[in-house]
């Protein structure tokens, strides 16, 4: 098995628009931010494997996945670097709160072990946190830096989260 041409894209279009006298000025934004195509391999701009997990958390009731057997869509992966993790809000009305597992936390982009980021859900339930590290070293996954812990703020978060990496 190798990984297929994968790629995430953020796309942002809109913007505002102001009456001046009898003239409607327009104040367009149009972004579309695209990182390179991973392909398969190890080196930077390449990866190897990717998992999906979908959730439901309840505050107070977190969820520790363990990224050295985290299952995908060929059976379970063991990750040795990761390269993006996406994290998506489905619906529910609480944000997602990621990291500070109990032991063997992984790091990721946090500054520290037990640092946490949350994914606000903007009321409609849904929000994103997108991490990307496409250099060839990516985030490190080993025995002692293996969970990735997700918890919800309050009331009921459903989540996807997408995971891409090297590993076997």
């Amino acid at each position: 098995m190798s990984l297929n041409n994968t790629q995430l894209t953020v796309t942002l279009t809109g913007g505002e628009t102001k009456t001046v006298g009898k003239q409607t000025c327009p104040a367009p934004v149009n972004l579309v931010f695209t990182p390179p195509v991973l392909t398969d391999g190890t080196a930077a701009d390449q990866a190897q494997k990717i998992a999906t997990v979908s959730g439901s958390i309840t505050a107070g009731a977190a969820v520790t996945h363990d990224l050295t057997a985290i299952v995908g869509p060929f059976g379970t992966v063991n990750f040795s670097q990761i390269k993006e993790i996406i994290i998506v809000i489905t619906g529910g009305t609480g944000d997602v709160i990621v990291g500070n597992a109990a032991s063997n936390q992984f790091q990721g982009p946090l500054s520290a072990p037990t640092t946490t980021q949350t994914v606000p859900n903007n009321g409609s339930g849904s929000g994103i946190l997108p991490w990307i590290n496409h250099s060839a070293g990516g985030w490190t996954v080993d025995g002692t830096h293996k969970s990735l812990k997700i918890d919800a703020s309050a009331g009921t978060v459903n989540y996807d989260m997408y995971i891409v990496g090297e590993g076997a």
